[in-house]
């Protein structure tokens, strides 16, 4: 008596039990790095190695969060 309806819904479960969040997000990057990589490898062949270094450099920053 006297709780809130979430907090009833709350359940205490361990770290290791809990989905990952960021699944989606890592999902993501997976598929968006795996197209730059293929970018990359296509202007490499084209001798440009000026946007390859750009779109690589890019992903790292991204990568990276800022």
């Amino acid at each position: 008596y006297g709780k809130n309806v979430t907090e009833e819904k709350k359940v205490n479960k361990e770290k290791t039990q809990l989905p990952e969040d960021n699944s989606d997000w890592q999902n993501a990057m997976l598929e968006i790095e795996g197209l730059v990589y293929e970018e990359v490898s296509k202007l490499q062949k084209k001798k440009d190695f000026y946007m390859a270094d750009l779109l690589k450099k890019s992903l790292h920053i991204i990568k990276r969060g800022y």
